[in-house]
């Protein structure tokens, strides 16, 4: 008896720590079964050596028939809602299983079979697993719970299926990087509950309706990097959307002036227009638009000039002039922009991390040494994450102070000789770019020890998504 009361104390504390399930249950013996089964699947692709030494295996290893699944690694147990006697699997967070085996297996669509019997999912999470072939329609539309899909960077192809649109509580769709084809199905209407639909970077095709932009709660929509058609005339027909605040329009044969209704927008903090055929100048009225975090204008025709007061902090204007304080990323490379660039003013700038300039017909300089006065004097303590892509530059890389640089990119120049040891001294540096180079010689471990320590990381189990994701 006391056993038993010390194994209900030890499982009740579990519950309050770890939001498990209610002491001393357990998830229903099929379930378990369904991901025993699973992972057999996996060990038939491996081979026990390479799973043994990888990831997956330290994953999987508390996946066995002597534990119950409630305990197991990525598996998310909650209380049943059909009986108070037990608990159910409510989320699966399988991403990325084999990032470290080399090659990576093929994984076939098939092999997610023994998921589909558990039909109380909400949230499942299989991305960057190598999934190749169709997504199984009929499998998923057994999980008529499930809310959360996340399905990106594998290399799933054919058709969307539509059974996906049937899933009465499907909330967040990520399709992306994919090589997904055909059009977008008709069907997405019936998803009432849908506030975010990732599919770009895929191969879809046909015209984009209209009436997607007008959907009710939608909350990010991100299409570009397909082959999807634009109606310019269907722009009258849309609606400002209070609730939208990401858009991704990449690649979608837009063409004359950055369209109005964008503006309509007020609660953007996400917008990607990258590689359309977009021109005229600079919209004004992009700055009264002071949420957005992320702006994307690279790849297109635009001209003129920009705004002379961009990067400047000017108060007390009715109308803003400037980029929003909690801009993070500038993109506005590949364009036909001419003339001087705008002064900076870097305590306006403390949130942006990466700005994107070349290509264009800019004249002027980046002033380096304000950029280091800056960061001396603290006015810009996110600063040192700040990458911008400029002009060619001969300029020499300041050593007064090695704990600045985070991100260095020395590609595509005309450097050759020995690689300096004394980059492996960069305190700070996280990710460091010499490629399209004509340098020689060795990386010596002991030279580059911190680097290799700084720049290893542990997988992303469990972290939280990125609010926006620029590609």
């Amino acid at each position: 008896m006391a056993m038993e009361i010390k194994a209900c104390l030890v499982v009740a504390l579990r519950s309050f720590f770890f939001l498990s399930p209610t002491a001393c249950q357990s998830c229903p013996e099929y379930q378990k079964q369904a991901l025993l089964q699973f992972k057999s699947s996996i060990l038939a692709i491996t081979t026990p050596s390479i799973f043994n030494s990888s990831d997956v295996s330290q994953l999987l290893q508390s996946w066995n028939s002597s534990s119950d699944c409630y305990g197991w690694v990525e598996v998310e147990c909650n209380d049943s809602s059909n009986s108070t006697s037990r608990v159910v699997i409510t989320g699966l967070y399988l991403d990325a299983l084999f990032t470290h085996l080399s090659p990576q297996p093929r994984v076939e669509s098939s092999m997610l079979a023994p998921i589909f019997h558990i039909r109380s999912l909400e949230e499942l999470s299989i991305s960057d697993n190598n999934i190749q072939g169709e997504i199984p329609g009929v499998g998923f539309a057994n999980l008529s719970n499930l809310v959360l899909l996340y399905m990106e960077g594998n290399n799933l192809s054919g058709p969307i299926p539509p059974h996906l649109f049937h899933l009465p509580l499907l909330r967040d769709i990520y399709l992306r990087d994919n090589s997904l084809s055909g059009q977008l199905p008709a069907d997405i209407g019936n998803l009432t509950s849908l506030q975010r639909l990732s599919s770009q970077n895929n191969s879809l095709t046909r015209e984009i309706p209209s009436w997607l932009f007008n959907f009710k709660g939608l909350r990010d929509l991100r299409l570009g990097g397909n082959h999807l058609i634009w109606n310019n005339s269907v722009s009258v027909e849309i609606a400002p959307n209070p609730s939208l605040f990401g858009l991704s329009l990449k690649s979608y044969g837009l063409v004359a002036e950055v369209p109005k209704w964008i503006s309509t927008l007020t609660s953007l903090y996400f917008l990607d227009l990258n590689k359309n055929q977009l021109q005229g100048a600079f919209p004004q009225w992009f700055l009264e638009m002071r949420l957005l975090q992320v702006l994307i204008l690279s790849d297109n025709e635009l001209t003129g000039s920009l705004p002379p007061n961009l990067f400047s902090r000017l108060d007390n204007l009715q109308v803003p002039t400037t980029i929003p304080i909690e801009t993070i990323f500038l993109g506005f490379a590949g364009n036909k922009l001419s003339g001087g660039f705008p002064p900076f003013n870097f305590t306006n700038l403390s949130k942006l991390q990466h700005l994107e300039l070349q290509d264009n017909n800019l004249t002027g300089m980046i002033n380096e040494r304000s950029i280091l006065s800056s960061q001396e004097n603290q006015l810009s303590p996110k600063l040192r994450d700040l990458i911008v892509n400029w002009k060619k530059s001969k300029q020499g890389i300041s050593t007064d102070k090695l704990n600045m640089y985070t991100f260095l990119d020395l590609s595509n120049h005309q450097l050759f000789g020995q690689i300096p040891a004394s980059l492996g001294a960069l305190k700070a540096l996280k990710l460091l770019n010499i490629s399209c180079n004509k340098l020689s010689g060795k990386i010596l471990d002991q030279q580059w020890l911190g680097l290799r320590k700084r720049t290893w990381s542990p997988r992303y189990r469990n972290q939280p998504r990125l609010p926006y994701y620029v590609g």
